[in-house]
């Protein structure tokens, strides 16, 4: 997930594309992988100091801001 980000800063993933690209699944709108992961990968950007921050938008998707 984080490589994705960081080799596309900037760069909008809807929930559906993060979950085909990274899982190879088909994420329904039910499924909280994708949440759960972003999730842990934020605390764990923080916990290391880490000035980039994984952003979202609701109904758009995830990026990373440098």
């Amino acid at each position: 997930l984080l490589k994705t980000f960081v080799k596309n800063p900037g760069k909008v993933f809807s929930k559906a594309i993060l979950g085909q690209q990274i899982w190879e699944l088909s994420v329904d709108a039910e499924s909280n992988v994708v949440e759960a992961t972003v999730n842990k990968v934020r605390r764990r950007l923080e916990e290391l100091g880490a000035t980039s921050k994984i952003k979202n938008t609701r109904n758009a998707g995830y990026w990373i801001e440098e």
